[in-house]
Formats: structure tokens, C-alpha cells, sequence
């Protein structure tokens, strides 16, 4: 076993900034981004002077007792930096034993993890592709069925939402059908307004010949990869394929470039079909919990 030294601290007392220059390969470790979906409750674990960290996200606390719950519209909590499975072990078990792990998404190789304490770990399913091809290669790629849809309609260009029209369409057609609570939305409010105030992604929409929105996606860009956040279609969005022919706009003005899209999940059957239409590879990761 590695001679390893773990700090467990309050958000107010890391550094953030060298916090954040670890937190490379996804958006959801970084230090905003935690205030914005915690109201500012969160630790966060050090191992070895800011080499590999890892946050956890506090929903509830009663004196010493933390309850890990995750995070909203987040979909793991790293660990980030430069790692290798014993050191995720190390990262795990540094939790203290008296706080209640319920839900954690952690994203390490699916493999190689033993000698953690307490705690299970339940396989899940993230849906990811490669935009280095070119749009031609790339669509050759996608399901049959869904290249005879797109087949109907113009190629899709990327037109911009203003953040205000993103959170009114979304909480209008996913909002209600998922019954989100006030809660939700005001810490949705603050992470996309956080999102585009660190110019850390964009909306962009789909809108009918009237020049109605169908369709809505809210994107954030880290490094060489772009995350599907948020995404919403109206019932005539499904009607005329909105959420595909926008998807697959957001393919043809990236392909041929060094970029990774993420579909951010999912292990719901129907979701998952949908992505892998457009070729996307399913890529393993583990949800932690006590």
C-alpha cells in the first residue's frame, strides 16, 4: 500500500485555484460549479498536496454526521487529477466512517477496485463519441432509422438561446413532467448562470417556421470534451425529430476537431438507444454507496 498522505477540508479552506487546475477532465469537480449545485456544501479530499481531488457534496448535517447525496445536475464527483486505482481506494476510504454515503457518482476504470470499506458499488453507464472524423464518416455511423429522419429535414444550424428562454422551456416541458421542485430550479438558475458567466458553455435551440422553440440543449465545454447538460423538447419537438436533428447539428459543427461529446448517461433503455443511434460508445463508471 502507497504511503499516502489525504486531507479532508471545507470548501472555504482549499485552494481553489490549484483545486482547480487538477479538475481537468470534466467540469463537475470545479470549484463553481460545486458552490452553484451546493450553496457552497461541500468538501473536499486532497490526496498528496492537490495530485488527485475529490469532492463530496454535503446534503444534510446533524452535529458531526454528513449525509453524501451527490450533487444536482452533476453527474460524478471525479476523482480528478493523475490517479491510479490505488489511490481511488485510498480517496474512498479517506471518507470518515460516521458520515452516511448514500449516492456518489465516482468515474475510475470500472475494474481494479479492492479493499474498499463498507461501501457498494453499482455499475453505470455513460454514453460518449469521438468527433475527430469527419461529418461524413461520423453520420455513416449513426443508426439507419434515424439517418432516414434527418434525411427530411435541413441540416441543422446552431442557433443561440438567451439563458432566461433555456430555463422557461425547460421548466415548461421537463419541469413538469418530472415534477422538479423550486429547490431544483434555483440551483439549475445558479449553475447555468454560473456556467455562462465563466464562459464555460452555451443554449442553443431548435425552433419550428413560425420561429417557436421545439427543442432546447444547454452545453458546457471543458477541455476537449462538450457535455450534454440540460436538454428539452416540446411535444411537436418529438413530433418533428428536434432533439436529433439538434444533437446532430451540434456533431456537424464539431466533427473533424479533437473533441469528445458527452451524452452524459444513460442507463435508461430508451435514452441509451437514442444515443447509441448517433454511434456513441458506452463508457462504464461506479455509483458509490454505503
Amino acid at each position: 500500500m502507497k504511503q499516502a498522505q489525504v486531507r479532508l477540508l471545507t470548501s472555504k479552506h482549499l485552494d481553489f485555484q490549484r483545486w482547480d487546475n487538477t479538475v481537468r477532465r470534466a467540469p463537475y469537480g470545479l470549484s463553481w460549479w460545486l458552490d452553484a449545485v451546493t450553496g457552497g456544501q461541500w468538501y473536499g479530499l486532497i490526496l498528496d498536496d492537490y495530485r488527485v481531488v475529490m469532492p463530496l457534496p454535503v446534503s444534510r448535517t446533524l452535529g458531526p454526521l454528513k449525509l453524501i447525496n451527490g450533487a444536482p445536475f452533476t453527474q460524478h464527483q471525479g476523482p480528478f487529477g493523475d490517479y491510479d486505482d490505488e489511490d481511488v481506494t485510498i480517496m474512498i476510504n479517506a471518507i470518515p466512517s460516521y458520515w452516511y454515503v448514500r449516492k456518489l457518482g465516482l468515474y475510475p476504470p470500472p475494474a481494479g477496485l479492492t479493499g474498499i470499506r463498507k461501501v457498494k458499488l453499482t455499475p453505470r453507464t455513460n454514453h460518449e463519441l469521438s468527433l475527430q472524423p469527419d461529418y461524413e464518416k461520423l453520420v455513416r455511423g449513426y443508426r439507419g432509422n434515424l439517418r432516414r429522419k434527418l434525411r427530411d429535414f435541413p441540416a441543422t444550424e446552431l442557433q443561440n438561446l438567451p439563458l432566461t428562454n433555456f430555463l422557461e422551456f425547460y421548466r415548461k416541458h421537463v419541469g413538469s413532467k418530472f415534477k422538479l421542485e423550486k429547490a431544483d430550479f434555483k440551483t439549475l438558475q445558479r449553475l447555468t448562470t454560473s456556467i455562462l458567466s465563466h464562459e464555460a458553455g452555451n443554449c442553443y435551440h431548435l425552433t419550428d417556421k413560425k420561429g417557436e422553440t421545439i427543442a432546447a440543449v444547454c452545453l458546457v465545454h471543458h477541455g476537449n470534451r462538450i457535455f450534454n447538460l440540460l436538454a428539452a423538447s416540446s411535444p411537436q419537438g418529438f413530433e418533428l425529430h428536434g432533439m436529433a436533428r439538434l444533437l446532430d447539428g451540434i456533431i456537424r459543427t464539431y466533427a473533424g476537431t479533437d473533441t469528445v461529446l458527452d451524452f452524459e448517461g444513460s442507463d435508461l433503455p430508451g435514452i441509451a438507444l437514442f444515443f447509441r443511434g448517433f454511434g456513441a460508445k458506452p463508457v462504464g463508471y461506479w455509483q458509490l454507496g454505503r
